[in-house]
């Protein structure tokens, strides 16, 4: 069975993501949905209007720790799944959930560790990754649901940040954590993760930048939008 957690600080992304998590047979997916918004009125507003549990935390440590937090509150639901998904309910799927149910079909014959959308710009011209940071997109990743639960441990937090300081990247923010959280765990970057999308066209299409928001991954129908982006120009075509 595949978990799937979707985090979201704005809870009105629910209501589409209801109807999309609606589709999957719920013999093969245990959906769960993650807010760190403040206005508990409003959650419990949207949560009655929705079929999915809606999980809230009484506190918001923020934008990466949030992360962090939210979904290491949920494990613990997922005692039945050999592979949990993480993604942000910003996200869309052109092809409805076909990705996710592709992804899971793949990581499971094979037997991956992990699979993601992958961040382009941290792999070399020979496509091999350079960086001390997770080289996928933490907004869709899935993983062993074993691996997940050694990594995402609130005790374990200061770890990977202290982790994360010595691998040069003293923000301590959320991917390079990861990243260690991964190392600790005996992930091989390299051959570990299965990458929805072709990591050669992406370099091909927007080289070494760094690319998020408001344009669809070609293979995997994947998009995350986002509207500040979007008004900055932060995208690409």
């Amino acid at each position: 069975m595949l978990g799937i957690i979707v985090t979201s600080y704005l809870p009105y992304y629910y209501l589409y993501q209801d109807l999309l998590v609606s589709g999957l047979d719920k013999n093969n997916h245990q959906v769960i949905f993650a807010t760190t918004h403040e206005n508990q009125d409003f959650i419990k507003t949207i949560s009655a209007n929705i079929k999915t549990p809606l999980y809230y935390l009484d506190q918001n440590p923020g934008k990466h720790d949030g992360t962090y937090y939210l979904v290491t509150s949920v494990i613990p639901e997922f005692e039945d799944c050999d592979y949990i998904l993480h993604y942000h309910a910003d996200n869309w799927f052109r092809d409805g959930t076909k990705m996710i149910e592709e992804t899971y079909n793949k990581v499971k014959k094979e037997g991956y560790k992990i699979a993601g959308v992958p961040r382009q710009w941290l792999f070399d011209e020979n496509l091999k990754h350079n960086d001390k940071t997770i080289p996928f997109h933490f907004d869709f990743c899935m993983m062993k649901s074993e691996l997940f639960r050694n990594i995402f441990k609130i005790e374990l937090l200061d770890k990977w940040k202290k982790m994360s300081i010595k691998n040069g990247h003293p923000s301590q923010q959320f991917e390079p954590c990861l990243y260690a959280g991964l190392v600790e765990n005996g992930v091989d970057i390299d051959n570990d993760i299965y990458y929805t999308d072709s990591i050669k066209r992406l370099k091909e299409r927007f080289g070494n930048d760094v690319v998020y928001y408001n344009f669809f991954f070609e293979d995997s129908g994947f998009f995350h939008y986002d509207q500040s982006a979007f008004e900055k120009r932060v995208h690409k075509d």
